[in-house]
């Protein structure tokens, strides 16, 4: 199993069927994607927990310095 973490910082366990259904159900590539930018929000977040409203400030940061064209997908904000 493969755990999640929620905004209020609770891990939930999935049972290997629906993983196996998710990652049917997303191309890898998209995954990977979705992998980055999960990874780009944690080390922004640097051990803060998620709230409503560093989600909005990260958010909008992001759209302020993301570059949609930038293949690597390495623009996060900072």
């Amino acid at each position: 199993m493969n755990a999640i973490i929620e905004p209020n910082s609770r891990v939930l366990q999935l049972p290997e069927e629906t993983e196996s259904l998710i990652k049917a159900s997303i191309a890898e590539n998209t995954l990977k994607a979705y992998q980055r930018a999960l990874q780009n929000l944690t080390t922004w977040l640097s051990g803060r927990t998620l709230s409503d409203a560093l989600l909005a400030n990260y958010i909008t940061l992001y759209t302020r310095t993301a570059n949609p064209r930038q293949p690597s997908g390495n623009s996060s904000p900072r």
